[in-house]
């Protein structure tokens, strides 16, 4: 079988080079230089531009680099008729995990507010939260969710989740809208694990901040369209959310002077919450490559009608 890989990143010899060691008959070529696109039975992507997949007109499956499938969905150039495949975990679930403990530990010790005062050289002790006392909402208890919530629930924190659909779980897991505005109305720290989709876009808005506790935090290591970044800034002006640590934005790199730059109540990341393991990611892929040339069953497999 032979591929094509895109990448933004531009890493094709790296990802080569793990595949390789996996499968020593590999095809797989950069789409700079693809000779025969009729000859492509897979693609290997990130981040692909619109229009990518109607050059090769006998895909057999798209395999992302990463859990991420909103890249390859929104194309319409893709036929609905071919497999998408999304890896499934490839280290990332520990990754997701440290830092979400991390935003739930900066919120109730007060670093952001002590990073504040550091800036203007001010000397002052303030009120810690207890873990004990705090309840985490993770919408989207999916495996990074589920570790996620493991990591909190040994730090003490109480963990709450909401699902499309019931999750077998360590923790309570609510469904449908009643269940989003219950976990949403207890939730102190609410972090977004979600993915995205016609119905997840825009869900962490003003509705969402003005039900939370007073006081609130949030966490978005998802997607940026997540976010309708215009509430996020409202609900921190009025007081009814303290702050929030963002991994993942509409426009990424963030542009020059955007105000999540200086607010002061906002931590920043540049998309790096969890970056794809690559020997484990090149595992998975090489796996599926077997089953896709022998015709066996595709792991990672995603659901089209559902997004993810």
């Amino acid at each position: 079988m032979r591929g094509v890989f895109y990448s933004q990143s531009g890493d094709f010899l790296h990802w080569h080079t793990h595949l390789s060691a996996r499968l020593p008959n590999l095809d797989l070529e950069d789409h700079q230089h693809t000779m025969d696109p009729e000859a492509v039975d897979y693609a290997l992507v990130w981040n692909a531009p619109p229009g990518f997949y109607q050059q090769y007109p006998n895909l057999r499956a798209v395999l992302s680099m990463a859990a991420g499938v909103d890249h390859i969905l929104s194309d319409p150039s893709l036929p609905d008729s071919v497999p998408v495949l999304r890896l499934t975990d490839a280290g990332m679930a520990d990754q997701i995990a440290e830092y979400v403990a991390l935003g739930a530990l900066v919120h109730i010790r007060g670093m952001l507010g002590y990073l504040d005062q550091q800036r203007r050289q001010i000397w002052q002790s303030n009120e810690n939260r207890q873990a004990q006392a705090t309840t985490v909402g993770i919408l989207g208890p999916g495996t990074l969710g589920r570790r996620a919530a493991e990591r909190l629930i040994a730090l003490g924190f109480h963990v709450l989740g909401w699902a499309r659909q019931p999750r077998l779980a360590s923790f309570e897991v609510h469904t449908g809208p009643g269940g989003f505005e219950r976990v949403v109305e207890q939730s102190d720290i609410l972090v977004c694990l979600l993915p995205l989709t016609k119905e997840t876009r825009g869900v962490l808005n003003a509705r969402v901040f003005e039900r939370m506790p007073p006081n609130g935090f949030l966490i978005n290591c998802a997607r940026g369209a997540h976010l309708v970044l215009d509430d996020l800034r409202s609900a921190l002006n009025s007081g009814q959310l303290q702050g929030a640590l963002l991994d993942v934005f509409p426009e990424e790199p963030l542009p020059d002077g955007h105000w999540l730059w200086s607010h002061p109540q906002v931590m920043i990341t540049p998309h790096v919450a969890a970056r794809t393991m690559v020997d484990d990611a090149c595992r998975q892929i090489a796996d599926n490559l077997v089953n896709l040339a022998m015709g066996h069953n595709l792991t990672g497999q995603v659901e089209r009608t559902k997004g993810y």
